[in-house]
């Protein structure tokens, strides 16, 4: 391996690019899915956490009381939030929230409840994995040991629910177990854990899993050998760590049976809990039910990116998931202060518990992951692993991202990806590419990889603008969008836009696989137009909706067509969708693969630059005053009264310094706390990114 670039070089280079406004472009599920994660976890930790800042009370309406396993699995969610942003605010939240359970829970992190002590267990392993801070491993073994008091050999290895309850085995305090004790195998290689992990799923599957459906019953009374099987009491959580604790087990041992459980399970799901694209909708309570979801979505992602599975089952997992994120990204949320609903597909009122919260967090952070090829350090896709959206990864990128130098043993690629290792550092050195999911890279490439490419092999959407107004009034957002299949219900494609009486348009390029006439099909609830290569093909501008529109052109195989899209919601239902086909293809919705934003196709034409306009682009942004006090003034022109701000401030190191902040035009962002000096303050709306050197005095 080549010796990298120092740190501090990497990082000057990052702030340079912050102080010329410029970023590279996003991939389409991290573009729509990064800001809500983001802003419900800046809203979380601001409405949740605790006057002495050692934990998150349940709820934002009065109730400041602690519960161990709610904040258990803040830890988790926390964990997300740092992959995705690898931010030190992250890491400072974790820690102040290890500590501060262990001094609120009585100076000790045992607990009365099995699973609430599994719930945290698990949060800890997985944090120690990704930080390799050992305050959490020390946590995590203190919690096992205390968690195998409750095994009962004599029902083959079942942990019972809590300590007061000797005949009470709930499936909560079981299969969580399981997922535990398999991460900790792979953590430490000792065959008595896995044997732990593998008796009690034996249990847990001969007593609370129905064999036919793979739905999962909550709980056994061993002192009237009762089996709950009311079937309203499968809970989402109980299916989603059944499903993990499956999936653990087959990337530990290989055994394809364990494959069949999880996707039974999985499929049981799909079939029975997701309802018009959304799951569990039927779960609408609060307390403990509100953070249901949130788990069995955690679980649920993990066997959608399982490289093991068909490619067609990983698609429909795949987009179940993404309907259900469009759906609380453009429903479930209040936009006025990020609180989330106990239904994803209606807004919430004005209090919301700390588990609700969790469950919204938990679907935004599993939704921006869906577009990223993640490297594991263990064959078969096991171990600790790391997400890398499109692009260049030197030595220092590929640890920045949570993967470590010649560590690299497997991965999983997104349809139309590919990834290029190379040997050396920069991108130097004996190299490959692999177009599909590679469980094992071969003894040639096994733990060699210093840096990294991902391509797609495809296209990668189209650029998606979104309006307040039936005419493009006020611009709201800008993203990319795979493609152009949508069905908002009665909600909105963002948070930040209020249903009804909105508008968008997706420009880009098209590229048709066979040189022949194409049908071009056009749903939309309400009025639509559509052109490709500049002719108007489609204009139906009314408000009207279950109206079928078709046209026709013919198309050269592999050429780049202009294509434009317009689209009005008036009132009621919202809905788009554009399919395409040609006597060599059938009928489909247009793939993202066909599709390229303007700016892949720039991409793709020259080696992308830092141009003076991107410099002068900055002029835009006034912040004031400069110097400051405590609070500053931020203006963008141009954006409108309506339009919403990121503000993040970093320090001249480009470490973020004060959380994220959302703000309306033209009202003040607060730096108080700050010592003097000089900062950076970047401002995110839509895709356009504004920075400026702020001075504190």
């Amino acid at each position: 391996m080549k010796k990298p670039l120092p740190n501090f070089c990497k990082a000057l280079y990052a702030l340079l690019l912050v102080l010329c406004g410029y970023a590279l472009p996003a991939s389409s599920q991290s573009s729509v899915f990064n800001g809500p994660a983001e802003m419900l976890q800046s809203s979380m930790h601001n409405l949740f956490i605790s006057s002495n800042g050692r934990y998150y009370i349940q709820t934002n309406g009065g109730n400041t009381g602690f519960n161990y396993w709610w904040n258990a699995n803040g830890l988790d969610a926390l964990v997300d939030g740092y992959l995705r942003s690898r931010s030190s605010t992250y890491t400072t939240r974790m820690k102040n929230l290890l500590y501060g359970i262990k001094a609120t829970n009585g100076n000790t992190y045992i607990n009365y409840f099995y699973d609430d002590m599994e719930w945290m267990a698990i949060s800890t392993l997985r944090a120690y994995q990704h930080t390799g801070d050992t305050a959490y491993m020390n946590a995590a073994n203190i919690l096992w040991a205390d968690i195998q008091t409750g095994i009962h050999p004599e029902r083959g290895g079942a942990i019972q629910w809590n300590k007061g309850t000797p005949n009470s085995f709930n499936a909560c305090a079981n299969a969580p177990a399981v997922i535990f004790a398999a991460r900790l195998y792979q953590q430490n290689g000792n065959a008595a854990t896995l044997t732990a992990a593998q008796n009690i799923y034996n249990w847990t599957k001969s007593v609370l899993v129905n064999p036919t459906t793979g739905a999962v019953y909550d709980s056994y009374d061993a002192g009237t050998n009762t089996v709950n099987t009311n079937p309203d009491w499968v809970f989402s959580y109980n299916v989603g760590t059944w499903i993990g604790a499956a999936l653990e087990l087959y990337q530990v041992t290989g055994n394809s049976t364990y494959m069949d459980d999880a996707v039974r399970t999985a499929e049981y799901a799909m079939n029975t809990r997701l309802y018009n694209g959304v799951f569990f909708t039927n779960e609408t309570g609060g307390g403990d039910g509100g953070l249901f979801k949130g788990i069995f979505i955690r679980y649920f992602t993990l066997l959608a990116r399982e490289g093991n599975l068909p490619a067609a089952t990983r698609q429909r997992y795949t987009n179940a998931l993404k309907t259900s994120a469009q759906a609380l990204n453009g429903q479930g949320i209040n936009p006025s202060n990020g609180l989330v609903s106990p239904v994803w597909t209606t807004q919430p009122g004005a209090s919301t518990d700390y588990s609700t919260q969790l469950s919204g967090v938990m679907m935004l952070e599993a939704a921006a992951t869906l577009d990223q090829a993640f490297v594991y350090k263990d064959l078969n896709y096991g171990g600790y692993s790391a997400g890398f959206t499109p692009g260049s990864y030197t030595y220092n990128d590929i640890i920045a991202r949570g993967a470590l130098n010649d560590d690299i043993t497997s991965f999983t690629l997104p349809e139309g990806y590919s990834i290029t290792l190379y040997q050396d550092d920069n991108y130097a050195g004996t190299n490959a590419t692999f177009t599909a999911n590679t469980p094992w890279v071969g003894a040639s490439w096994n733990d060699l990889t210093s840096s990294l490419r991902v391509n797609r092999t495809g296209g990668d959407g189209l650029k998606g603008e979104y309006y307040q107004g039936l005419n493009f009034n006020t611009f709201k957002l800008s993203r990319n969008d795979e493609n152009i299949n949508f069905n908002w219900a009665n909600g909105s494609p963002d948070y930040t836009i209020r249903p009804d009486s909105f508008s968008a348009r997706w420009t880009g390029r098209i590229k048709p696989r066979y040189t022949e006439t194409y049908t071009f099909y056009l749903n939309s609830d309400n009025g639509r137009r559509l052109w490709i290569n500049n002719q108007l093909l489609i204009d139906q501008w009314i408000d009207n909706w279950n109206v079928e529109y078709t046209a026709t052109i013919t198309l050269t195989a592999d050429q780049l067509y202009d294509i434009r899209l317009e689209y009005f919601e008036h009132n009621g239902g919202a809905a788009c969708k554009l399919e395409w086909s040609s006597p060599s293809q059938a009928r489909e919705v247009v793939p993202a693969s066909r599709f390229y934003t303007p700016s892949a196709v720039a991409r793709k034409a020259a080696p992308a630059t830092i141009a003076a306009s991107d410099k002068d682009v900055n002029m835009l942004l006034t912040a004031s005053p400069n110097p400051l006090s405590d609070r500053v003034r931020i203006q963008v022109a141009n954006a409108g009264t309506a339009a919403r701000l990121q503000v993040q401030v970093y320090n001249l190191s480009g470490a973020p310094v004060k959380p994220l902040q959302l703000i309306e035009n033209g009202q003040q962002a607060d730096l108080a706390g700050l010592p003097a000096g000089m900062y950076i303050l970047q401002v995110r709306t839509g895709n356009k990114i504004f920075t400026k050197k702020l001075v504190k005095h």
